[in-house]
């Protein structure tokens, strides 16, 4: 009887394992709902572009309406972390970006734009989103291995840009350049 009891327990234990297991699978571990790349008007495609044309100074974008607007929603973004602003701006402008894509997130369609640090895009770069309707950005910005979640950022924003850039910091790197004072 002793035997029959163990074994009893041993059973239940094991479809409770499994039952947790499935319902962890199923209920709790989908991924977030990945946004649809939107199709860009004529007049939309001044955004279609990486994010130095149109805020760098010296670009011919930076002249025009939407350029102001971005750069305007850049340098507000940055001014939110309460970092030196030319400090990481020159930082982040040293290095690769990507084309801004237009992308729906809700019934929002907004552009994301990423650009880092030459040679240390893992520890400082920025994942924005720029809604052209508000002129606001939202996003995140690593700095020096220190993170910072800025403007009006939404649930959805933050899972696509978890997604999309995890943060992975290499041992080294952050021996080498994440000590210290990062403002």
């Amino acid at each position: 009887m002793r035997s029959l009891h163990r074994n009893w327990r041993f059973h239940i234990e094991w479809i409770g394992a499994v039952i947790f297991c499935f319902c962890s699978l199923t209920c709790y571990a989908q991924k977030p709902e990945i946004p649809a790349p939107v199709n860009i008007t004529p007049a939309q495609s001044v955004y279609k572009t990486e994010i130095f044309n149109l805020v760098l100074p010296d670009s011919p974008g930076s002249t025009t309406k939407e350029g102001r607007a971005v750069s305007k929603a850049l340098n507000k973004f940055l001014r939110s972390s309460g970092l030196n602003v030319k400090d990481v701006w020159k930082r982040l402008f040293s290095g690769p970006a990507d084309e801004g894509k237009l992308l729906k997130m809700g019934d929002d369609k907004k552009w994301f734009y990423t650009i880092c640090q030459a040679h240390q895009c893992p520890l400082t770069n920025i994942d924005v989103f720029y809604d052209e309707k508000t002129q606001q950005m939202s996003g995140r910005l690593l700095n020096r291995c220190s993170t910072y979640w800025l403007g009006p950022v939404t649930d959805a924003e933050m899972a696509f840009i978890r997604n999309t850039d995890p943060v992975d910091f290499d041992a080294n790197a952050v021996k080498l350049f994440c000590q210290g004072d990062n403002k």
